[in-house]
């Protein structure tokens, strides 16, 4: 006959297991919370502008073939005004991810969040 009891040893596996759980995903929460995000505006492939995502907050004038305005606010980036043809870059909206770019083709610029190598995906 088979025993279908639950025993001491079943509830330490199952405690085992719960805290292997637990300490991966606060794990997983530390890491992707501990990337820090900066704002990289470049032109002509020279970077003219580095802040902070979260804590800055401003308008920032950018000089090129097109002159163009940064806007940094809330922990997002976007292209505010342009005069570069179509304004596209204004079309694309707001970023706040690592790896999300704006970039104005015209004016040679591109508005990057990168971050320090946190992780790509956050599930929760």
């Amino acid at each position: 006959m088979v025993n279908t009891r639950f025993g001491l040893w079943d509830g330490v596996a199952c405690a085992v297991v719960l805290a292997l759980a637990l300490a991966i995903a606060v794990g997983i929460g530390v890491s992707a919370k501990g990337d820090v995000l900066t704002v990289v505006v470049s032109v002509d492939g020279k970077t003219v502008l580095q802040k902070p995502l979260v804590g800055t907050e401003g308008h920032f004038p950018i000089e090129g073939t097109y002159p163009l305005t940064v806007c940094v606010s809330g922990g997002r980036v976007w292209v505010e005004d342009a005069t570069c043809p179509g304004h596209d870059c204004q079309k694309q909206g707001a970023v706040s991810a690592a790896g999300q770019t704006v970039v104005c083709l015209p004016g040679r610029v591109t508005v990057a969040v990168v971050g320090d190598g946190g992780a790509d995906v956050t599930v929760g």
